[in-house]
């Protein structure tokens, strides 16, 4: 049988313009899903051309980010055959505790590493988007509650922030 990943939700994802290849990563599942109660930090690619899945990355893989979901996810094209990079989200299972850490997946090595900005780092937030333009990476959503995405106090913050990659 072909490899694909488990069911779950709250999974990022992020596309190659070039190859349009899909790579997902991460998400979770709740207690009454199948299977119950997991926090993924796996990654796929999905070949629109094979219409196959591959494992990249396995579940609790040394040096990976924390299992989660709801994070932001891009593609990063300048560094080999390109990058995932991945910010904040959450670890659910009975509760959420959001992350502010950032991470690049080499798509060329397969390794993790944690990447230091050259900006201020935001508190752990989850549910918002990113998109990576050279070396900026740009957020906008939702965030933590009670915290705008720029980490100063507000109601329910909807803004946005540019974190300057090395």
């Amino acid at each position: 049988a072909e490899a694909v990943p488990l069911p779950r939700r709250s999974h990022g994802s992020a596309s190659n313009p070039t190859t349009s290849v899909l790579y997902v990563f991460g998400g979770f599942t709740l207690a009454k899903d199948s299977p119950a109660g997991k926090n993924f930090n796996d990654v796929w690619e999905f070949n629109p051309t094979t219409r196959k899945w591959k494992q990249l990355a396995e579940y609790r893989r040394p040096g990976a980010p924390q299992g989660r979901g709801a994070m932001a996810m891009a593609f990063d094209p300048g560094y080999g055959d390109g990058s995932l990079i991945i910010h904040g989200g959450a670890t659910c299972l009975t509760g959420c505790t959001c992350h502010s850490d950032l991470f690049r997946f080499d798509l060329s090595t397969r390794q993790w590493s944690t990447i230091q900005t050259k900006s201020f780092g935001p508190v752990g937030r989850h549910e918002m988007s990113s998109l990576s333009l050279s070396s900026l990476l740009l957020h906008t959503g939702d965030g933590a509650p009670g915290v705008d995405l720029r980490g100063s106090p507000t109601a329910q913050g909807k803004t946005g922030f540019p974190l300057l990659l090395p």
